[in-house]
């Protein structure tokens, strides 16, 4: 049942998937200054976006408004703002409502209210860690990240960059490269 329940996978998505910091990637994955990108991270719609001065951020890929998500998963762009495509809200990179296309002036609406939800980013040598929980403990990856002191992880260049979906429960893909026949 842990890998063909549908009950135990929405539970491994609870507190696995949105309750640990999960690797999203290298850092030449990353979008460039003034860039975006969107993925999926345990089924968490995730904006990755670098703004102008270099910061790299992550928030939640969805609008405010209606949450509809402001980029396709896998997409990617550049500029200083994103639209959502369902009512036109505006973005800056730092994840500010710029303009809330259509609302008009009501009582006690203030962009600054409306701002996309923050995702934690965390920095371990070259590789970038997310967390849904915005009061998630830092990044600290205890004895294994210590046991990669020795090796010089960010002088080594990417040489090879693959991506598989399949159909099956992410720990089959775990296990098979945790075995010493591959």
């Amino acid at each position: 049942s842990w890998y063909s329940s549908v009950e135990h996978h929405e539970a491994e998505l609870s507190s696995i998937w949105r309750s640990e910091w999960i690797c999203v990637g290298d850092v030449t994955d990353m979008p460039a200054a003034g860039s975006w990108k969107a993925m999926l991270a345990g089924e968490l719609p995730v904006l990755l976006v670098r703004d102008r001065e270099g910061v790299l951020r992550a928030f939640l890929n969805v609008c405010r408004h209606r949450a509809a998500p402001l980029c396709e998963v896998g997409a990617a762009g550049s500029g200083a703002a994103l639209t959502c495509p369902y009512h036109a809200w505006l973005y800056r990179l730092d994840g500010s409502l710029a303009r809330a296309q259509g609302v008009g002036t009501p009582a006690g609406f203030d962009v600054a209210d409306y701002s996309l939800k923050p995702v934690l980013v965390g920095m371990f040598r070259r590789w970038v860690w997310i967390h849904a929980d915005p009061n998630a403990s830092p990044l600290d990856l205890g004895p294994l990240g210590a046991a990669t002191d020795a090796f010089a992880l960010e002088d080594m260049e990417v040489v090879l960059t693959e991506t598989d979906e399949r159909d099956f429960n992410w720990k089959v893909l775990l296990e098979n490269y945790s075995e010493n026949y591959h």
